[in-house]
């Protein structure tokens, strides 16, 4: 277990140097290593988030209700934006190493993921297609758009990630936590601001979880921490049951 959690952990960083273009997964060097890497670290699933507290909260979940096969055969990877997707897609996918994917994502991008299924899916039909030459493909939307999604192991969140979390537990238990944390005073500060005021609390607590640095990371391990298997919210279930 010790040597898979090492290929693992070498994998992650040379998919992080990727993504923060420390060096490129186009060049053939780039690509070679990668390739390398994800053959020590097989069999995995790389589920692909948008953001470091969504991989967070994500990373989290699987250490507490996942099964240990689930855990040693998982890596979740921030891409840096719903926008990067299409790139992981092409590098990840049938296209690129060909590792089973999965993720999660904020309903609003939906559109991206979409058109990255499908740039991978059409690429496939010949080795000298390129993204830009790909044709145009027709937008699905609303549920019809989110099933394509689910169907392959990506799932929505209605607004976003920490807004299920805070859903799940309850603005209540929410704030018990935010007391734990040593926070209420900066809450109550944040709450009486004008800008606030007329906002309804759920709101409030998922726009206070992101106004300073590091908050948002913290919040989404300590509100994942705290839910009980009956509790997870429904995306985040799904994507368990996924992998």
């Amino acid at each position: 277990m010790q040597l898979e959690n090492q290929a693992r952990l070498r994998f992650r960083e040379g998919l992080e140097a990727e993504r923060d273009s420390r060096f490129k997964a186009s060049s053939l060097t780039g690509l070679a290593t990668l390739t390398r890497l994800a053959s020590e670290a097989a069999p995995i699933t790389v589920v692909l988030v948008e953001g470091i507290s969504d991989q967070s909260a994500v990373t989290t979940l699987l250490e507490r209700h996942s099964t240990s096969q689930q855990l040693a055969e998982s890596l979740v990877l921030s891409m840096g934006g719903a926008t990067n997707i299409g790139h992981f897609f092409r590098l990840l996918g049938p296209a690129g190493l060909d590792l089973r994917l999965a993720g999660l994502f904020d309903r609003a991008e939906a559109g991206f993921f979409q058109r990255a299924l499908g740039l991978t899916t059409t690429a496939q039909k010949g080795p000298e297609t390129s993204p830009a030459a790909l044709p145009a493909l027709p937008e699905i939307t609303g549920t019809t758009a989110l099933t394509a999604l689910t169907e392959h192991g990506f799932f929505a969140c209605q607004d976003d990630l920490e807004a299920e979390l805070i859903r799940a537990l309850g603005a209540a238990r929410v704030l018990q936590l935010i007391e734990r944390e040593g926070d209420l005073r900066s809450w109550l500060s944040f709450r009486n601001q004008p800008a606030q005021r007329e906002r309804p609390e759920a709101k409030q607590l998922q726009r206070f979880m992101g106004t300073t640095s590091g908050r948002k990371e913290h919040y989404a391990v300590v509100l994942s921490e705290a839910l009980a298997e009956p509790i997870i919210p429904q995306p985040l279930r799904a994507l368990l049951d996924f992998l």
